[in-house]
């Protein structure tokens, strides 16, 4: 009886292991289950590449009456539809004539932008630029057409060519995407005040189109540069100054036109201020064309010690007003206009290194200057006026201590020592 107990015990430990056993192996187990095959998604690559290679010289003999090769020539490689643009930078002032070739579009508020479209399976993705890949040069051009104003022949004639490709999924038009993605997007004055105010320190922001808006463009505490890029701004001011901080800075608007100014601001289409105490301005405007609104008190203004302001072949057509900061002239063109009361006033020395300056009405002086220990150098220049004399002194004191001529011409008229007193009044009053 014992015995048989023993045999059913260990009857039962063995069946329990052999069901352990089973659950671990898996081997008498099974589940409700189920898969599918591989559902597989590819990504093809594409891309948009572009080149601009030209087979003629590059440095050319103006000839008026001839004609020379140039094969400026765009290619893309594009897997998917895009936009293709080429950028024609002209500085040749008129010199060399050009037509664009065939199927290059003008873009709608850009300079020299022209583009066209390219779809991905098109056969042809060579286009030339210019038509019958030549340029030529008038016959009617003559020596004064290739020489400045100081009778030296004319430098920096140049023709330039820059190509972009870009996509076309994604944007509403060409312009769409050159506005967005191939330019700096200044579109508006808002936009270029926010370009300025993320402007690295020596940077530079470029205008790719006109803009026009009523408020002042303020460029301040930074050394930088505000390069027109042969545009248009309209705007109410452009200040320039140092105002938080105490580090000097170097500000430079180059080529282009400024126009304006706020009369509700007491902003002039250039408006440049430093208070002298803890930095100095050194600003510079190079080959601008500046317009005044008949209301506004100047066309390019400076107020303070620490400025120094260098102009550069600007065209100016009213007052250039240097308060207490010290103003250099280097060529261009300076008219006041009927209701200035000078043409330049400069109270803090100046230096005229040339340049054509008109005074329109006939008690207007052209030069209004002061500053007993300030010089005012005139080195030379064309001085036309219908007043008699051509500087006149606000301050007092004897003009001639601090007024030097050293060459010009005054109404035609070349200058000698002794026509000084013919040229410049010795104390006046206005």
């Amino acid at each position: 009886m014992a015995q048989s107990k023993k045999i059913r015990l260990l009857t039962t430990g063995v069946a329990t292991i052999l069901a352990a056993a089973a659950l671990i192996g898996g081997g008498t187990l099974s589940y409700l289950k189920s898969e599918t095959e591989d559902v597989v998604n590819e990504f093809n690559p594409n891309q948009v590449t572009v080149d601009l290679a030209e087979t003629t010289d590059n440095d050319y003999e103006i000839i008026p009456g001839t004609t020379a090769e140039k094969d400026p020539k765009v290619t893309v490689n594009n897997t998917v539809d895009s936009y293709v643009y080429v950028v024609v930078t002209d500085n040749t002032d008129g010199l060399v004539d050009y037509k664009i070739a065939e199927g290059w579009e003008p873009l709608d508020g850009y300079k020299g932008v022209y583009y066209r479209e390219v779809a991905a399976d098109d056969e042809v993705k060579e286009f030339y630029v210019l038509e019958g890949n030549k340029v030529s040069y008038d016959a009617t051009l003559e020596n004064t057409h290739m020489v400045d104003e100081d009778g030296i022949l004319k430098e920096g004639l140049a023709l330039t060519f820059k190509a972009y490709a870009i996509q076309q999924a994604g944007f509403e038009s060409a312009k769409d995407a050159y506005d967005k993605e191939l330019t700096c997007c200044i579109t508006t004055g808002e936009k270029l005040q926010q370009a300025i105010n993320d402007c690295e320190p020596g940077g530079t922001v470029k205008l790719c189109m006109d803009i026009t808006t009523d408020i002042p463009i303020v460029i301040t505490d930074k050394s930088m540069t505000l390069d027109l890029n042969g545009y248009t701004l309209d705007a109410g001011g452009v200040s320039i100054g140092n105002y938080a901080s105490n580090t000097d800075i170097a500000v430079k608007v180059k080529g282009g036109t400024v126009k304006g100014g706020s009369a509700d601001y007491w902003f002039m289409p250039i408006d440049v201020y430093s208070d002298g105490a803890n930095y100095e301005v050194d600003f510079t405007l190079e080959n601008v064309t500046v317009e005044s609104d008949d209301d506004i008190e100047a066309a390019v203004k400076s107020y303070g010690h620490g400025i120094a302001m260098t102009l550069k072949n600007c065209n100016v057509t009213g007052m250039v007003q240097a308060t207490d900061s010290h103003l250099v002239i280097e060529s261009g063109r300076y008219t006041a206009r009927e209701n200035d009361r000078c043409g330049v006033y400069a109270n803090f020395g100046a230096e005229i290194h040339g340049g054509t300056f008109t005074a329109v009405a006939a008690e207007q002086y052209i030069f209004e200057v002061g500053g007993y220990d300030y010089d005012f150098v005139i080195h030379n220049g064309e001085f036309n006026t219908e007043n008699y004399y051509t500087i006149v002194s606000v301050s007092g004191g004897t003009l001639s201590n601090y007024v030097k001529i050293e060459g010009g011409t005054f109404n035609d008229t070349p200058y000698t020592p002794e026509m000084y007193d013919d040229v410049a009044i010795k104390k006046g009053e206005l």
